[in-house]
């Protein structure tokens, strides 16, 4: 299907509530008064402005003739303490237009991995329509991806990414000596963070643009990985999720791995 025909259909299903699941929200969701460990975060002032950085920022310059905005929010880059090192994570904003029917936030993810999201309200307000109105439209760049922390390896490996592991374990050994060197160099220019990387992580820092922004509940779209990280905030922060749309489900098996998994 092809990605306006994936638009349309994901802006009908997001008028869908997800299903919510049963478990605990966790530790990291509590926001009453004087029981949050994580308030600095979930209560932070976020300051909105114009999007283009300069001339050359074609991106930019879309978002701001389209009527968006743009913002940082600051989130832990280690979520096992409240207190420790923050990185930075960039976000925009397009408003709901029908306030009279708004239904909240929207949280976009273009997929990747590693795929920037600040670009996308426009985009997905142009198939969305009239829905479109109904949301506050927030692109993000994930973590140590887009504007804020951006993580470069310097890896030039062609398609080797898109590689399958193989059918045996002959060829799996062989994808896994391919990677080892670039894993490696990567280690030695960013071992400090890479261990924070996580798809957790990432679903971790939507919470925390979900508070900052004052919402209850978070609707969220997403796109190929994007649809695996839906399900891990889902999984982490049952009781915050208000509709979900997804464009690929990972099969879970012995036979067939996840399809676009991440720790």
């Amino acid at each position: 299907m092809s990605t306006p025909g994936r638009l349309r259909v994901c802006a009908v299903c997001v008028a869908v509530p997800a299903a919510t699941a049963t478990a605990t929200t966790s530790a990291t969701a509590t926001t009453a008064t004087g029981s949050d460990p994580w308030a600095r975060f979930h209560r932070q002032h976020v300051t909105w402005h114009g999007c283009a950085l300069g001339p050359d920022d074609d991106s930019g310059r879309e978002l701001d003739a389209t009527g968006a905005d743009c913002a940082v929010i600051t989130v832990p880059l280690d979520y096992s303490g409240p207190g420790g090192r923050t990185i930075g994570v960039a976000l925009s904003r397009l408003k709901a237009t029908d306030t009279a029917h708004r239904v909240g936030l929207l949280l976009l993810n273009d997929g990747g991995l590693a795929g920037p999201g600040l670009h996308m309200p426009p985009t997905i307000s142009r198939v969305m329509g009239e829905v479109a109105g109904h949301y506050d439209l927030i692109g993000v760049d994930p973590r140590f991806v887009g504007r804020r922390t951006p993580l470069d390896c310097g890896w030039n490996l062609g398609s080797a990414p898109l590689r399958s592991a193989g059918s045996d374990s002959a060829a799996y050994r062989e994808e896994v000596a391919v990677a080892r060197e670039p894993a490696r160099r990567c280690e030695r220019a960013h071992g400090d963070v890479l261990p924070y990387v996580t798809t957790r992580n990432t679903a971790r820092d939507m919470d925390v643009i979900r508070a900052a922004l004052g919402a209850d509940t978070v609707s969220y779209l997403g796109y190929s990985y994007g649809s695996h990280l839906g399900e891990v905030y889902t999984q982490l922060f049952p009781g915050r999720i208000d509709r979900r749309s997804s464009t690929a489900s990972c099969p879970r098996s012995a036979t067939a791995p996840p399809c676009c998994a991440a720790p």
